[in-house]
């Protein structure tokens, strides 16, 4: 079955429109686009540094256990 809203906002009658209801402008979509990027980029660089320290600690780790099972002397 076809749908029938014809771009019209679901809920709130059929006289008002999808973009009669969501009466942000482009640049205010854009602003809130490059923010949301900016602080995905900064996210990502955040994650890339706790991922290049993994094999120090588990280097760090494995040795623990190895003087734990053998120990020193």
């Amino acid at each position: 079955m076809p749908p029938t809203s014809a771009g019209r906002v679901s809920g709130f009658g059929t006289s008002m429109k999808f973009g009669e209801y969501y009466k942000d402008d482009i640049t205010k979509r854009k602003e809130r686009k490059s923010q949301s990027s900016a602080k995905d980029k900064e996210e990502v660089e955040q994650l890339k540094k706790k991922v290049e320290s993994i094999p120090e600690i588990v280097a760090q780790k494995v040795e623990e256990k190895i003087r734990d099972i053998i120990p020193p002397g």
